[in-house]
């Protein structure tokens, strides 16, 4: 038994000792690939492999010899050799040795070894697929040392590489022979740095085709698709300490800026993206080892060590570069210039810190970049692209490393060389350029350092083709071709040349015809010309070399003659090809005559590709030639022609009456070969020329014979130089319209009838206007557009035409386009129409004081009015009944009054209008209404009376008011007591005192302003009396009820009523106690009880007492009551 133990114990420690071996502490590295384009091995690829593990003491070596590097391309597994050996590439500094060194600090502690590898030059055949091929690398295993990563000592590190499609045109390309290199690393992992200020690490991805480069955080996998797990709260996008934010990775640059928070060892893994025309084509993956020092040794002030500060400063007069700021804060510096523009800029850095030696800092300027020189001094070679950009020390410096400050310049001059084939496939002209400028301390162990990201663009401008606005290829007599053009619109940096390019066709192949190398000349003559077509376009060329796209196409003009008819050809049949694409002008049609030869004669232009010419010649070779605007003239063409047809059609304008004269207009005929016009009437059924006129002759043209109130139908004919008449056939005729009138007195109408208008073709007339010029006696003619009818309506009626007054009407049509008009003739008449009365106003209805009622009534002088029929109804609303009709008054002045003695206004209000009959029997107009008012009133005990009467209608100025006036009969005269605009009145008759019997009223309707300053005959405002309304004052008696004998009150002590209105000897009145015995009795109404009874005063008690009397209308009045007598 115990042998088996002492057996598995030692299995044990062998297994351990297996796995320790393994164990490499596999700190990271990244996998590229380079694309060979020169040299015997052009068109291969090779790849490269860079392992970085920690190195602290007691830890495993990488791997030397060969190593395989997997992939799903064609080439399967690739060898990969070591290059060289393992090198320690840990932090550097003052100290030499440097504190931090392999096999000398622990495991953690930022101790870092590389190793490299590569493969041969292979090939890869065929098109990767659309997840791209997959190159990788395991190895085992991370260090246990690693924070941010679960169970690191159980993980593989696992490198990965991309290699995408590209496609060109949409066609993906082979791979075989290569055409792109993935980025690749200039700048060494940072494996160390200090806790407790910022930190910028550029990662510095740099591709040699210049394509474009996206960084982004990936995920660290121990195996294809297997990503480790991350302690909380680190993850893949947030894998460093910063202070509870993720690390900030710039995008465009790579710059890692964190300032950090925590000590450890984190692992990292960085993806770089590469674009090509858009496309995705490569993605590298770099792990990044990271030590923090939370204990880093301060400087001997106590303080920590910082980076040295760096600072831009732009050279004035040469192109600098600007801050891009992202968030607040500068990302990198940025600067855009033409190819051939020079970048001048110096970097500045200071730091006064020391060492713990007391010496000053050295700074040492360390860039990154593929297009650096090599020296950096170096402009010629060592970068991607001559010329190299290159770094001096600023003098007197004359290092690149220089205590507590560091001043170099940058200066790269840009060329065309910096213009990339990549670019320009892809229509932009530009490349970008990323520098790492990076000043480093030397303070131990771990150095500070600050970076700053410069990007230059180098562009170049694509030539725009020249401006073919007004550029032709024009065919000379000589059968030479002369092409022109314009100014390109933007020339850019540059400009070399223009290329000209010819074809027969549009679908053969162009080929350069010549080269035009001055930017001013703009016209070139082809000397020979292919026969028939010949096309041409036009390429500028500038830039770093580059044309343009290729202009508009011109071609020549060629036009085609084609005689029509065959034989005794009139009509001329031209088409033409176009001269480019985009002119978008009129052609010119030119024609002369040959033999004899006659100059040129421009006839008409169009915008189409066909003409068609009706010639005007009576026999002659004609010569026909298209021409544009820009000066472009196409070949020659002729034949005989001879002028066998006039193919005017003439259009007429209008045929009108203008002051009585029936005229006609017509348009000029198209031909430019007349020599008479003839104007046609139609007479039977048949054309007859009835006049012949001029070319030129004024429009319109009087009609010699026609007579306006007679309808007739014109057309016009044209004749040429060679006796050919027009086509009447084609020509619509037009005719005049006659206007008739009908009058009707007695109704008061004007009827207008006119025929309607022809000569305008289908589209026809729109309206038909009526026109109307009215002459008051003695006044002045006015004109006024009194109807409009539609083109169908050829009647019109008009009404309330005044008596005596001359009109005149004429009716014109109008056109659909309202462009022409035809007028009729006038008709004129001096009205007989019955005059219907402008006025007839009942100025008052009044009731007099024989209770007849009077009438005044207003009337019309001018009004054909026989008679007027006084009219009354009972009440509003009642049947009116004819009282009687008056003449007209023959003169002056223009009133009637009427008095209506069988009327009994006071008990009716009565309504009143006058009717007026017109000359033809018709009723004209009735007045307005005209109503009496009935007066009221109610007595009140309160010696007041209560006056009520209906409203007085109708006054033309309203009611102004109503006067209230009374009379106290018998003999009394009325006299006003007041007025009021209401319908009530109260009137207090107190003030009369004593007075007992009748008393009169009546009230009195007062106008308002008339607007029309009518008054009575009197010259006064009119006024309407009411009926007379009576009333009776009655005996009034105050009995009071109690007496004192004994008051205090001389008036209280004597009892008696007080009497009014009591008739003179009629009065009696007796007393009596409860027993009924008489105590007093007098006729004296001034004398009463003094309560005594037998010169004694009588007992207090109830007695009853007896009044009789006559009023003053001898009514007899007898009053029994009580009263008290008190002490």
């Amino acid at each position: 038994m115990s042998r088996l133990i002492r057996f598995l114990a030692a299995a044990a420690l062998l297994v351990l000792s297996s796995v320790q071996l393994q164990a490499t502490h596999a700190y990271g590295g990244e996998i590229t690939w380079k694309c060979f384009t020169t040299g015997p091995n052009a068109g291969k690829f090779k790849f490269y492999m860079i392992l970085y593990r920690d190195c602290g003491s007691g830890n495993a070596t990488l791997p030397g010899g060969t190593v395989p590097l997997n992939s799903n391309s064609p080439a399967g597994a690739i060898t990969l050799t070591q290059v060289g050996v393992n090198t320690d590439v840990s932090p550097s500094c003052y100290v030499t040795p440097s504190p931090i060194r392999c096999n000398i600090s622990a495991s953690g502690e930022g101790a870092l070894e590389e190793a490299r590898y590569e493969s041969a030059f292979i090939n890869l055949t065929g098109t990767p697929p659309a997840g791209g091929w997959q190159f990788s690398y395991s190895l085992c295993c991370r260090p246990n040392t690693l924070t941010n990563l679960v169970n690191p000592g159980s993980q593989n590190l696992f490198l990965r590489a991309v290699m995408y499609p590209y496609s060109i045109s949409g066609t993906p390309q082979n791979t075989n022979p290569c055409y792109d290199s993935s980025p690749r690393f200039l700048e060494p992992p940072k494996s160390v740095i200090c806790t407790g200020y910022e930190y910028t690490y550029a990662q510095f991805a740099f591709d040699d085709d210049l394509d474009s480069i996206y960084y982004d955080w990936a995920p660290s996998l121990t195996s294809a698709g297997t990503a480790i797990g991350y302690v909380s709260p680190y993850t893949a996008i947030s894998p460093l300490p910063n202070g509870g934010t993720p690390a900030q990775l710039n995008n465009v640059t790579g710059n890692i800026t964190l300032n950090a928070s925590a000590g450890g060892s984190y692992a990292t893994s960085v993806k770089v993206s590469a674009f090509r025309c858009g496309q995705l084509i490569a993605e590298v993956f770099r792990d990044i080892p990271m030590a923090i020092k939370n204990n880093c040794p301060n400087l001997p002030t106590g303080s920590p060590n910082t980076p040295p500060t760096l600072a831009v400063s732009n050279i004035p007069g040469y192109q600098g570069v600007t801050p891009v700021v992202v968030n607040g804060d500068t990302a990198y510096y940025e600067a855009t210039v033409f190819a051939g523009q020079q970048v001048r800029f110096n970097l500045v850095s200071q730091d006064p810190q020391l060492l713990p030696n007391f010496l000053p800092q050295t700074i040492g300027f360390i860039p990154s970049g593929g297009q650096f020189g090599v020296p950096l001094s170096n402009a010629v070679t060592g970068c991607l692209n001559p010329p190299c950009a290159t770094v001096t020390p600023v003098a007197p410096q004359t290092s690149l490393v220089n205590p507590l400050n560091n001043e170099v310049l940058f200066n790269w001059l840009t060329s065309c060389n910096h213009i990339a084939y990549q670019g320009t496939q892809c229509g932009s002209p530009i490349n970008s350029y990323t520098f790492a400028m990076r000043m480093q301390d030397n303070f131990c162990p771990i150095p500070a350092v600050s970076v700053k990201s410069v990007v230059i663009n180098v562009v170049s401008t694509i030539p725009v083709p020249p401006d073919m606005t007004n550029a032709c290829a024009s065919v000379n007599a000589n059968g030479t071709v002369s092409i022109n053009w314009g100014f390109p619109a933007d020339t850019g940096m540059n400009f070399d040349s223009y290329v000209i390019y010819h074809s027969a066709s549009p679908t053969t192949l162009f080929t350069v015809l010549d080269t035009v190398f001055n930017y001013a000349t703009l016209g070139y003559t082809h000397a020979a010309p292919a026969v028939g077509a010949n096309y041409y376009y036009i390429r500028s060329k500038g830039g770093c070399d580059f044309l343009s796209i290729p202009s508009d196409t011109l071609q020549t003009i060629g036009l085609s003659l084609n005689s029509l008819p065959a034989t005794n050809s009139y009509v001329a049949e031209l088409t033409w090809n176009g001269s480019w694409s985009g002119y978008s002008q009129a052609y010119e049609v030119w024609r002369r005559g040959i033999a004899p030869t006659t100059a040129w004669q421009l006839i008409d232009t169009t915008s189409a590709l066909t003409y068609r010419d009706t010639v005007n010649v009576c026999g002659q070779n004609l010569e026909y030639q298209i021409r544009t605007n820009t000066g472009c003239a196409s070949s020659n063409k002729s034949d005989f022609f001879s002028d066998q047809v006039n193919t005017d059609v003439l259009v007429i304008d209008s045929v009108s009456v203008v002051n009585g004269q029936v005229v006609i207009a017509w348009a000029p005929g198209t031909s430019n070969d007349i020599v008479d016009y003839y104007l046609l009437k139609l007479t039977s059924g048949t054309w007859s020329p009835i006049d012949t006129i001029k070319p030129g002759t004024t429009m319109p043209y009087s009609i010699p014979g026609s007579i306006e109130s007679v309808k007739d139908h014109y057309k016009i004919i044209s004749s040429d130089s060679c006796g050919n008449l027009s086509s009447d056939l084609l020509v619509t005729a037009a005719n005049n319209m006659v206007l008739t009138e009908n009058m009707d007195p007695c109704e008061g109408v004007m009827r207008l009838r006119w025929n309607t208008y022809r000569g305008w073709g289908p589209a026809g007339v729109k309206q038909y206007e009526l026109w109307m010029e009215e002459t008051p006696t003695g006044g002045v003619t006015s004109k006024t557009l009194v109807g409009i009818k539609g083109p169908t309506d050829s009647t019109f009626s008009m009404r309330n035409l005044n008596s005596g007054t001359t009109y005149c009407w004429y009716a014109r049509a109008v056109d659909t386009a309202t462009s022409k008009t035809s007028s009729s003739n006038k008709v004129c008449i001096t009205s007989l129409a019955v005059q219907r009365s402008r006025l007839l106003y009942l100025a008052k209805a009044s009731v007099r004081e024989d209770d007849g009622v009077e009438l005044v009534c207003f009337i019309d002088r001018d009004a054909d009015i026989v008679h007027f029929d006084v009219q009354r109804a009972d009440e509003l609303g009642a049947p009116f009944k004819s009282l009687g009709l008056l003449p007209k008054p023959i003169t002056g002045p223009w009133e009637f009054r009427f008095k209506d003695f069988t009327a009994n206004p006071k008990d009716h209000r009565y309504a009143y209008r006058v009717v007026a009959t017109d000359s033809c029997g018709n009723i004209d107009t009735s007045s307005n209404i005209g109503r009496t008012m009935v007066l009221e009133v109610d007595e009140q005990d309160n010696l007041t009376n209560i006056l009520k009467w209906n409203p007085y209608a109708d006054f033309m100025g309203g009611t102004d008011r109503y006067e209230i006036y009374r009379a106290v009969q018998p003999s009394g005269g009325f006299q006003l007591v007041g007025s009021t605009a209401d319908t009530l009145f109260q009137d207090n008759t107190r003030p009369l005192g004593d007075y007992s019997g009748l008393i009169a009223y009546r009230v009195v309707a007062v106008e308002g302003l008339n607007p029309l300053a009518f008054r009575d005959a009197d010259g006064s405002i009119f006024r309407s009396t009411s009926t007379t309304a009576m009333a009776e004052f009655k005996p009034r008696i105050f009995i009071p009820n109690s007496f004192n004998p004994k008051s205090e009150v001389v008036a209280n002590r004597v009892w008696r009523p007080a009497q009014i209105y009591v008739s003179p000897g009629s009065y009696s009145l007796e007393v009596y106690d409860r027993w009924g015995q008489r105590v007093f009795e007098t006729s004296d109404e001034l004398k009463g009880w003094d309560g005594k009874l037998n010169s004694s005063y009588a007992p207090q008690g109830v007695y009853t007492f007896k009044l009789m009397y006559r009023s003053i209308e001898g009514e007899r009045v007898e009053r029994i009551g009580t009263l008290n007598l008190l002490y």
